[in-house]
């Protein structure tokens, strides 16, 4: 009988490919004792047909095309623009895509800030799955659903981290032509579990949360969120919240975001799409032009694909297309180059904050309040003085 779908945990992103794909039902995805999903083969039902292995793409990898056109872009939509985390790019290609009678599929909060994928041809859906989420959404059924819709003749675009998208291919069994892909430039997924801890940690001390957002731009284009509350507001950053401190310290992740097989420019989907950092280092002069702005965001595309140049073709009256190069984009953008690396303290750490986050917190009390000085000084220095530094210094 199969007795694991894989033999290490590093070897395992936790899409549920396997899951969705198995004939008799004998797998099911189960939290382990840090919190992150893997797949777990019920004995008596399973038949050792072996799919689960074979379908399995995070473990038989094959290339994929690394022939990329890189841009700069901005959506002309300003409200799109507002609410997205960089330039709006997802939320205007998903709109001309459903208003083209197709599907999308992407990650949303349930009613528990639960992070999980559906599939809708609603309009209304796209905005919540704008912005983003710094916790690893379930893939639950969502690719049958997107078999079901393919199979059907509907046209779909699913979207996701690289391993989510690759994960569905494996599922698929086949190439369609009515599926376009888009993934992301993805740090590493803390589980659902953790992130549930910090939501209840954040309770005690403030009331019910009603929304939560990683990056706001009421406080410009950068890495600052907020958590409202009922009667209270919240600015987050790795200053002020400790569940963003592990993120970008990046002490949390699964087992396989650090050894990532995506983490480069040999992308599975037909689209990346990121913030583009460093913008005003390696291509400075395009912000002469009217449309991109710092402040509001400006994101990265990378067309990888015949599809992806379809989707960007399909709304180039509402964007705005900056050509720039692979090498620029990714420059600044640490995992469109390498992993994020694995800090020495990692298993202590996710312990520690799955069992109390009133004792992690105390823990890196000392580490935030630096974090908190250094941000207080960036803040005083005029940001037409730092874009000046910033260029000065490339």
């Amino acid at each position: 009988m199969m007795r694991a779908v894989f033999d290490e945990k590093k070897y395992c992103c936790g899409c549920s490919a396997c899951f969705s794909v198995c004939p008799k039902n004998a797998i099911a995805m189960q939290e382990d004792t840090e919190g992150f999903v893997f797949p777990q083969i019920n004995q008596k039902l399973c038949v050792d047909c072996g799919l689960c292995r074979k379908i399995c793409n995070f473990q038989n990898r094959i290339a994929y095309s690394v022939d990329h056109q890189a841009y700069a872009a901005v959506t002309k939509d300003k409200f799109l623009l507002m609410k997205s985390s960089s330039g709006g790019i997802f939320a205007t290609l998903a709109k001309e895509f459903i208003k083209s009678g197709g599907y999308v599929s992407g990650a949303v909060y349930d009613q528990k800030f639960r992070v999980q994928h559906i599939v809708s041809n609603s309009i209304s859906d796209i905005y919540r799955m704008q912005g983003s989420k710094y916790v690893q959404s379930m893939s639950g059924t969502v690719f049958s659903q997107v078999r079901e819709l393919l199979d059907a003749g509907e046209h779909v675009m699913f979207s996701g981290t690289p391993c989510q998208v690759d994960g569905l291919y494996g599922f698929l069994q086949k190439d369609y032509e009515n599926l376009y892909t888009i993934d992301i430039v993805c740090h590493g997924v803390p589980s659902n579990q953790l992130f549930q801890k910090y939501l209840e940690f954040e309770e005690k001390k403030h009331g019910k949360i009603e929304v939560i957002k990683f990056r706001d731009k009421q406080y410009g284009w950068g890495t600052n969120g907020i958590i409202k509350f009922k009667n209270y507001k919240k600015k987050i950053n790795s200053a002020s919240s400790e569940y963003y401190y592990l993120f970008n310290e990046g002490s949390v992740f699964r087992d396989a975001c650090y050894s990532c097989k995506y983490a480069g420019l040999d992308r599975p989907a037909d689209i990346t799409l990121g913030d583009y950092w460093g913008i005003e280092k390696t291509d400075f002069e395009l912000l002469k032009t009217n449309h991109l702005d710092e402040k509001k965001g400006i994101s990265l595309i990378l067309s990888n694909s015949l599809k992806g140049s379809k989707l960007l073709e399909l709304c180039q009256e509402s964007i705005c297309l900056y050509q720039s190069t692979p090498e620029k984009v990714s420059k600044y953008n640490h995992n469109l180059n390498v992993p994020s690396k694995m800090p020495e303290n990692r298993s202590d750490t996710l312990e520690i904050a799955n069992q109390s986050f009133d004792k992690i917190s105390k823990i890196i009390s000392g580490k935030m309040k630096k974090k908190k000085l250094s941000n207080l000084i960036k803040n005083i220095v005029p940001s037409k003085l730092k874009l000046l530094i910033k260029r000065k210094c490339k």
